[in-house]
């Protein structure tokens, strides 16, 4: 499956997109396991796309989340939020962000933020980065 990490529609002319800003604070931050368990399971997702072990979709939401602790993984409070969407004609996973904390609930302004990148590339604006991972 393609991925394409996302931009904020109101920031669609960042360096990065949201995930590799989220990406780079970790590792600035020294968060390596974290920071490698999310690259796990990003790569998970790349080679069995909808099928992949670590995602689950989010009740009541258009949104799915990749974590390490679905379906039997490792313990941890790291995620990724995603959509998936009809990008250039084909499915593609839009990576919006991600978290890492002690907790196992969901950050509700991860979420909005997620939720609001969905709803401007369903409506048309262009959120995606230009290169597919």
């Amino acid at each position: 499956m393609r991925l394409f990490p996302t931009r904020h529609p109101r920031r669609l002319t960042a360096e990065h997109p949201l995930l590799v800003e989220e990406f780079l604070d970790l590792a600035a931050a020294g968060r390596i396991e974290p920071l490698g368990q999310l690259i796990d399971v990003v790569a998970d997702l790349t080679r069995y796309g909808r099928s992949s072990r670590y995602l689950t979709k989010l009740t009541g939401l258009p949104l799915f989340e990749l974590k390490p602790r679905a379906r039997g993984g490792q313990k941890g409070g790291c995620r990724i939020y995603l959509f998936f969407a009809v990008h250039v004609n084909e499915e593609v996973a839009g990576l919006v962000n991600c978290e890492v904390k002690d907790g196992a609930t969901a950050s509700t302004q991860k979420l909005a933020i997620a939720l609001e990148v969905y709803l401007a590339a369903k409506q048309g604006v262009d959120v995606y980065q230009r290169a597919a991972l």
